[in-house]
């Protein structure tokens, strides 16, 4: 997602997600980690990885 600099908050470009895997597991410290493997809706899709491991607010 691309935002405008001038009036925050305000989105200029934004894709969707059109496959791919998200894998959300608890380990044993309690924190969780969330592993993502996603495809863009792109005429050419790209392809978006990544992972974060924490807490979650109650």
């Amino acid at each position: 997602m691309k935002y405008s600099t001038e009036n925050p908050g305000k989105v200029l470009k934004a894709s969707g997600i059109k496959g791919g895997q998200i894998e959300v597991k608890k380990n044993t410290d309690n924190t969780w980690t969330i592993i993502y493997d996603l495809l863009d809706d792109q005429t050419q899709p790209k392809r978006i990885t990544g992972s974060w491991t924490g807490n979650f607010k109650e």
